[in-house]
């Protein structure tokens, strides 16, 4: 993706990257669960698991696997793949943003970059990887990945 000229993620492929990555929840949870892991055990099976699944991914990759699927990735402010702090800290708060009656996702819809309650907290924005348009990123950043693929061989001037 050109980090220059990114594109909010689509509300829709948003959702579905939420659907994917809640059935895998629900997977991790099931497995648990006949596992035998109750009580405590299982809250910390299932938080060690979501983080391992989830954060670690957005961290190495850019994208959870419901995000990868949907053609989506996060980045920081900067247009970067976030750190695994930054990326552990979104999943942590992503359970925020569903905890209040999913108000935290309704964010969504009143923000120019598209962020969500976690997104905002953690200054992380969702992009579609498919259809870069609109920039939302800061101009130094844009000037940071031209001057990027320049080193690279990319283009000349």
């Amino acid at each position: 993706m050109d980090v220059s000229d990114p594109a909010p993620a689509p509300a829709a492929r948003r959702a579905l990257a939420l659907a994917v990555d809640a059935c895998i929840c629900a997977a991790l949870y099931l497995i648990l669960d006949l596992m035998g892991a109750r009580g405590s055990r299982m809250l910390i099976f299932f938080i060690f698991t979501g983080w391992l699944c989830f954060a670690v991914p957005t961290a190495r990759l850019g994208a959870s696997p419901g995000m990868r699927a949907a053609g989506l990735m996060v980045t920081d402010l900067g247009g970067r793949r976030p750190r695994i702090v930054r990326a552990s800290c979104r999943s942590l708060l992503s359970v925020l943003s569903t905890g209040l009656f999913g108000m935290g996702f309704m964010l969504f819809f009143l923000t120019r970059k598209r962020q969500t309650l976690h997104d905002m907290f953690t200054n992380t924005l969702v992009l579609d990887a498919r259809r870069p348009r609109a920039s939302l990123l800061p101009e130094s950043a844009v000037v940071q990945s031209t001057e990027e693929a320049r080193a690279a061989g990319g283009d000349q001037p």
